[in-house]
C-alpha cells in the first residue's frame, strides 16, 4: 500500500514538471492534442518504468546495506553482548553462589553450635545432681555399718541378759554389778559429783570426754551425728564401750536370776524360765529402737566429710573442729542423710542451680525423689519398732489382766459347783 502511493505522488510530480505536458495543453488542435497525448502517455510510462526500476534499484540496495550492515555490525554486536551478558551472569552467578553458599555454611555452622550447645547443656550434669550422687555413693556402706552395730548390740545384751559364757553377767547379777561398778569408778564417774565426795569412788581425779558416758544420753547421743562404733576389734579409741555402759543402765540394769542346773532339771521350775524368756524377749523388744537409733550413727570407714565440710562452711559453720565433732571422721548413716535432707538443701548456693536446664532440674528432683523414698523407709522402719514395742506393752498389760481373770476363775473351781435356786419349781 505505501509502495502504489508513493508511484502515484512520483507520477504526477512528474506530469506536472513535464515541457511536452505544458505544450500538450497549450495546445488547441485536436490533432496535435491527441498526437501529444500519445507521446505523454509513452512518456509516462518510459518515467513510471524508470521511476520503478530507480526505486526497486533503491530498496535492493537498501535492504542490501541493511542486510550487510545487520550482519557485520548489527549481529557482531548483538553477539558480543550476548557473550559479556553470558559472562556477566556467570560471574554474578559465581559470586551469588558463593554469597548463598557462605550463607548456608553459616547458617549450617549456627544451627551444629546451637544443637551442640543445646546437648551439651541438657547432658551436661549440675553440681547439685553431682553433690547428691557423690553422698548417696556411701549410704550403702553406711547402712551395712548400722545393721553390724544394732547386731554387736542385741548381742550385747543377749549375751548379758542369758547369761551367756564370757559376758559380764555370765556368773550372775552380783558379778556383772563388779563388772559395772569398776567401769564406773575408771572411766564414768566425775569426781566433782555428790559434792565432790564421788572422788572417793572415782579412779581419776579430772573429767573428760568419757565422764559420765554411761548415763548422759545427750552427750553420748545427741552433740554428734557420728559414733566411733568399731566392733572388729581393730580400733581403740572408740565409743563402744560407752554405749555398752549406757545400754546396761537403760535396758535391763539389774540381770535376771541365774538358775542353777539343779533348778533346771526340776520340772517344776520349767514354768519360771519360760517367764524369764519372754521377759527377756521384752527387752528385746524394747530395745530395739534403742539398739536402731545407735546403729545408724555407726561411722562408715570409707565416708569421707570433703564435700560436706565445704557446705557445712558455706552455711556459715567455718571452724574445722566443729564441723569434725558434728559430723564425724567418717560420717554415719544418720549424718549422710542428715545432710541430704536438710544441711545440702540449707545452702543457697542448691537453690542457685535450680536455675540451670530443665533436663537438670528434672534430674535433681529425681535424685530427691529417691531420698525421700529412702527417707520414707527408715520412718517406716522406726514405726514397725515402735509399733513392736507397743504391741509388747499391750500384751504385758493383757498379761495382768489374764492374771487376774485366772484367778477368779480359779477361785471359781476352789468353791466347787453352786446351785442355782429357781423360783416356782425344783432346782435340777
Amino acid at each position: 500500500m505505501i509502495k502504489r502511493r508513493f508511484l502515484a505522488i512520483a507520477l504526477i510530480i512528474i506530469v506536472i514538471m513535464s515541457p511536452s505536458a505544458v505544450h500538450a495543453q497549450a495546445c488547441v488542435s485536436c490533432a496535435t492534442i491527441a498526437a501529444n497525448q500519445e507521446a505523454t502517455r509513452a512518456l509516462v510510462t518510459l518515467r513510471h518504468e524508470e521511476m520503478r526500476t530507480h526505486i526497486t534499484n533503491e530498496f535492493t540496495a537498501q535492504k542490501k546495506y541493511v542486510h550487510e550492515l545487520f550482519i557485520k555490525y548489527v549481529i557482531t554486536f548483538l553477539q558480543q553482548i550476548s557473550r559479556d551478558y553470558n559472562l556477566s551472569l556467570q560471574q554474578i552467578s559465581v559470586a551469588d553462589g558463593g554469597f548463598v553458599d557462605a550463607s548456608e555454611q553459616m547458617a549450617s555452622q549456627r544451627v551444629m553450635q546451637e544443637k551442640m550447645g543445646d546437648a551439651l547443656k541438657r547432658n551436661q550434669p549440675s553440681t547439685n545432681i553431682c553433690a547428691v550422687g557423690t553422698n548417696v555413693g556411701k549410704l550403702a556402706q553406711a547402712q551395712e555399718a548400722q545393721t553390724i552395730a544394732m547386731s554387736a548390740l542385741n548381742q550385747n545384751m543377749m549375751s548379758r541378759l542369758l547369761g551367756t559364757t564370757g559376758s559380764s553377767a555370765a556368773e550372775g547379777e552380783q558379778a556383772d554389778r563388779r563388772a559395772r561398778a569398776k567401769a564406773i569408778s575408771e572411766d564414768y564417774c566425775n569426781p566433782n559429783d555428790n559434792n565432790g565426795g564421788l572422788g572417793a569412788a572415782c579412779s581419776k581425779t579430772e573429767t573428760d570426754e568419757k565422764t559420765n558416758q554411761d548415763i548422759d544420753i545427750s552427750q553420748m547421743l545427741h552433740q554428734s551425728d557420728t559414733l566411733r562404733l568399731d566392733f572388729t576389734g581393730e580400733a581403740d579409741d572408740t565409743d563402744n564401750a560407752g554405749v555398752m555402759a549406757l545400754f546396761s543402765n537403760m535396758f535391763s540394769n539389774k540381770a535376771p536370776f541365774r538358775m542353777s542346773e539343779a533348778m533346771l532339771k526340776n520340772p517344776g521350775n520349767l514354768p519360771k524360765l519360760l517367764d524369764q524368756r519372754a521377759a527377756i524377749l521384752k527387752h528385746s523388744v524394747a530395745a530395739a529402737p534403742f539398739m536402731q537409733a545407735v546403729g545408724q550413727m555407726a561411722s562408715t570407714p570409707t565416708a569421707s566429710t570433703e564435700y560436706m565440710s565445704g557446705v557445712m562452711k558455706g552455711l556459715g559453720i567455718g571452724d574445722d573442729e566443729i564441723i569434725k565433732k558434728e559430723l564425724g571422721e567418717n560420717p554415719s548413716y544418720k549424718a549422710q542423710m542428715n545432710f541430704l535432707t536438710k544441711k545440702m538443701l540449707q545452702d543457697p548456693s542448691f537453690y542457685v542451680g535450680l536455675q540451670d536446664s530443665p533436663e537438670n532440674a528434672a534430674r535433681q528432683e529425681v535424685a530427691l525423689m529417691a531420698v525421700d523414698q529412702m527417707q520414707r523407709y527408715d520412718t517406716l522402719q522406726v514405726y514397725l519398732s515402735s509399733e513392736m514395742a507397743l504391741s509388747a506393752l499391750v500384751a504385758t498389760e493383757l498379761r495382768k489382766q489374764q492374771g487376774l481373770v485366772q484367778k477368779r476363775i480359779d477361785d471359781l473351781v476352789s468353791q466347787g459347783p453352786r446351785t442355782i435356786p429357781t423360783t416356782g419349781g425344783t432346782s435340777p
